[in-house]
């Protein structure tokens, strides 16, 4: 037994199985058929539910109805939601991500991505649990000084720096960056602002000001610690409904800004709201949130816009190489990645070549996640990835299947041409517990034969979109001639676009 557990709400049992078999070697599971059952579990469980993984359309209660309720009783900001459907409507999708859900993982399941998803938001609740206990631990040293007015101030800024590292750490970890990304968007900050105390007199930037507007440039990014990864991290295009959930990043910074006093007490809180909600607003108003133009924008904003793109130009990614620095500086000064201050770009080059000598002339690249390094491991040995996927396929049905002894259970994949049965299946229809090539065998069988036209045409209204029919039809057994079944059948897609095969269930009417 382990001390944590995960919930799985789903009232297919063939879905808890598969999403049962993935957390089982980590994680007590417990299941519910719906949302009823969710409630009554998580009441009995006395703060045991590491995460939840809810199907959105259920008997008794659905999927949203169970999260106003957890809503209601304050358990969204303490157990993460993961909605787990076959839904891809952005109405409906969006609509969960206001109600609370952390995440949304598509049906056809991927057990090793979902789990990787899953391991990250769990880590982020843990980094906020323990940024809670270090703030904590260090206002009570500060409590203790109060009578040293000198010793209180050190202490107070040393407050503010771990409550920044402990936040620009979690920052890293959801947006997949190396920690040195924020240690150049600091360093590229005070050399720029430096030019523009310099050059600019009429901006007003004073000395004491530009380490405190670097402490700052370090929170940029800290609202994406409320945008979902499948959002934050998705290699493609983002969708526009996507892109405007990733755009409120700015404003959710803010709302975080908002939530520690420490911050709010220290001489850096003005600065860090404004560069958290205004880094990516543009000199020509065509920026976001606020569409803010020209000098409204304040000019500490403005410069960690400016470094930031500059950053992620010259930068390896997991997603894209490197621009030279020619190219990068080109990009810049032309508008091809937003407008800047004109102002601003003429301090950028007369800083850029010492920024450029003393972190990119010698950069190794960003290293990607261990997770993508695994997955270009097996590419490399792409002949055996059928092998490989056929073999990992055939222990999860085996472990179904022994967890269902009596059930009539088949699997087909269809790119394999593998089918398996499980043993009650094989001996009620006198079958081999597994065929390769399958599809000749499948096409000459009886059963299959009698109900062609009407399986077809079955088979034929699946989509990813309604996946699952269940059906009545009469079947000859091996030994008791002909029983009469309620067949379930599952069609199994990738990406919602391609079909993989089929998993299926015989009860005996």
């Amino acid at each position: 037994m382990y001390n944590k557990s995960v919930l799985i709400a789903d009232d297919i049992e063939m879905n808890r199985a598969i999403l049962a078999m993935t957390f089982e070697e980590e994680y007590d599971i417990l299941e519910a058929e719906n949302g009823l059952q969710v409630l009554e579990q998580l009441e009995q469980q006395n703060n045991q539910v590491q995460a939840i993984l809810l199907d959105l359309i259920m008997p008794e209660m659905d999927g949203f109805t169970v999260l106003k309720q957890l809503a209601k009783q304050d358990l969204l900001e303490k157990i993460p939601v993961f909605l787990i459907t076959a839904e891809n409507e952005e109405k409906t999708l969006s609509k969960a991500y206001e109600l609370g859900v952390v995440d949304v993982i598509n049906k056809p399941f991927i057990p090793a991505l979902i789990r990787k998803r899953i391991h990250n938001v769990l880590e982020l609740f843990n980094a906020r649990k323990q940024l809670s206990k270090v703030v904590q631990t260090q206002e009570e040293a500060l409590k203790a000084q109060e009578q040293q007015l000198l010793a209180q101030a050190q202490k107070f800024q040393e407050l503010n720096s771990s409550i920044i590292d402990a936040l620009s750490t979690v920052i890293e970890f959801r947006d997949c960056e190396s920690g040195e990304h924020v240690k150049r968007i600091r360093s590229l900050a005070i050399s720029i602002l430096n030019k523009v105390k310099e050059r600019y007199p009429e901006y007003g930037i004073l000395e004491e000001e530009i380490p405190l507007i670097g402490e700052a440039a370090v929170m940029h990014d800290v609202g994406k610690i409320a945008i979902p990864d499948a959002i934050l991290n998705k290699p493609g295009k983002l969708t526009s409904a996507e892109f405007e959930i990733m755009k409120l990043h700015t404003v959710r910074g803010c709302d975080i800004l908002r939530h520690v006093p420490q911050i709010i007490e220290s001489g850096l809180y003005q600065y860090c709201y404004d560069i958290c909600r205004h880094h990516h607003e543009r000199w020509d108003g065509k920026g976001y949130p606020d569409k803010l133009k020209g000098d409204e924008i304040p000019i500490w904003a403005q410069v960690v816009s400016l470094a930031d793109v500059y950053d992620a130009l010259i930068s390896d990614r997991i997603y894209k190489k490197a621009f030279s620095r020619e190219k990068t500086c080109s990009m810049i000064c032309n508008g091809e990645c937003g407008a800047f201050n004109p102002k601003l770009i003429d301090c950028f080059l007369q800083a850029e070549e010492e920024i450029y000598l003393q972190w990119y002339e010698n950069q190794t690249p960003e290293q990607p996640s261990m997770f993508l390094t695994k997955w270009k491991k097996e590419e490399q040995f792409e002949e055996n990835l059928l092998a490989i996927q056929l073999d990992w396929e055939k222990q999860r049905n085996q472990w179904i299947i022994k967890q269902h002894p009596g059930s009539l259970l088949f699997f087909y994949n269809i790119h394999q041409d593998y089918i398996e049965y499980s043993p009650a299946y094989a001996e009620l229809f006198g079958e081999s517990l597994n065929k390769f090539h399958a599809k000749d065998s499948i096409n000459n069988d009886e059963n299959i034969a009698e109900n062609k036209k009407d399986l077809y045409a079955l088979i034929n209204k699946m989509s990813a979109d309604s996946p699952e029919y269940t059906y009545e039809t009469s079947l000859k057994t091996q030994n008791e001639g002909k029983k009469n079944f309620i067949v379930q059948i599952r069609s199994i897609w990738y990406e919602n676009q391609m079909l993989i095969g089929y998993i299926g269930k015989l009860n005996i009417k």
